[in-house]
């Protein structure tokens, strides 16, 4: 008999210089398991430190196979080049359960290039995907162990009482998430100052880790705030609903077609904070089109503008989403969504 229940290997580097939708759903997972099923029966190894101690990562995760009886990879896009063919073996010669969580919306099309991981990860005892378009996307490659499972986080979930009683001007914008180029950002600023042009209409507050390599390219997209545009750097992650509660307008103008569910749309909902957003091709597994969200095609930066000038017009059109938002946020609280996983873990 093996001395614990679950064994999981990802990045559990919670450097707040570094954080991003991965690790942060990779911790949120793990904590909660050991919620549910105890410390004792948990044991997890970090990747991050791969490339200083390459033996004592690999031993360590070999170990989990021969102590576990169910081990669960949260591999990012270049770990996963080595942990899902390595799990694949593994999990025949262990006789132990591997599972695949995937973050983002990245894998289809990734599988679809790689034939060789696309058996591996084929040969493993399911994927947890977030979303269904997902699902079928996988199925399409040949995958067809993939299990949804939402994303969740363990926040607070605010309630109508704790939202401001009214909307006040400007009308204020809240961007969080990872700061990138693919994220938007530069295009967002730039539409938030064409609006602003003639006075004032919108504020937008910017929170998030920089990406390493966008550094330059921010400190001069930061010349071009303004007084309406603020940088106010990184939140902690559990207690992003409390911070973005009090802004009118939650906005994700991601350019990645391949999102999952984004970390930042769920820290909103929580909030009771509606989202517009670019309709990456999840979209509609995550929002609801009027009800919890607005949405522009991806990439069309016309629109986005088009959508915000409508918006300050009619300002109740997302005014009165907040309650269906609050209601949406509640079916996602990690110990009703991590049932799911452990069902799956026979748990």
């Amino acid at each position: 008999m093996k001395r614990y229940k679950v064994g999981a290997c990802g990045n559990f580097d919670l450097d707040p210089n570094f954080l991003n939708g991965q690790i942060i759903r990779t911790c949120s997972i793990v904590d909660q398991i050991e919620k549910e099923i105890g410390n004792d029966s948990v044991r997890r190894i970090s990747y991050a430190s791969w490339k200083k101690h390459p033996l004592k990562v690999l031993w360590g995760f070999v170990s989990l196979f021969l102590k576990c009886e169910n081990v669960i990879i949260f591999p990012d896009l270049r770990a996963i080049h080595v942990l899902v063919p390595l799990a694949s073996l593994l999990r025949k010669l262990t006789k132990t359960k591997a599972y695949y969580n995937v973050t983002g919306g990245w894998l289809p099309d990734f599988l679809h290039e790689h034939s060789l991981i696309k058996k591996s990860a084929g040969a493993l005892d399911g994927l947890f995907v977030q979303t269904a378009h997902l699902a079928d996307q996988l199925k399409i490659e040949g995958i067809r162990n993939a299990i949804i499972f939402p994303n969740f986080k363990n926040l607070k979930i605010c309630s109508i009482d704790d939202k401001p009683a009214t909307y006040t001007r400007p009308l204020s914008l809240v961007y969080m998430s990872r700061i990138s180029a693919r994220k938007g950002i530069q295009e967002l600023v730039a539409e938030i100052n064409r609006i602003n042009r003639d006075g004032i209409r919108y504020t937008l507050d910017i929170y998030g880790s920089i990406q390493s390599g966008f550094e330059k390219d921010f400190s001069e997209l930061e010349k071009q705030f303004g007084e309406a545009i603020r940088y106010k750097g990184q939140v902690d992650p559990l207690e992003t609903s409390s911070v973005m509660k009090d802004y009118f307008l939650h906005v994700f103008p991601t350019t990645f077609q391949t999102e999952g569910y984004p970390g930042s749309v769920l820290d909103a909902l929580s909030a009771g904070v509606p989202t517009l957003s670019a309709r990456w091709i999840s979209y509609e597994d995550v929002l609801m089109e009027g009800k919890t969200g607005l949405s522009y095609t991806l990439g069309d930066w016309d629109e986005l503008r088009e959508k915000l000038e409508e918006i300050d017009l009619n300002p109740d059109t997302i005014w009165n989403m907040r309650e269906a938002c609050i209601t949406e946020a509640w079916k996602y609280r990690p110990e009703t969504v991590i049932r799911i996983m452990l069902k799956e873990l026979s748990l």
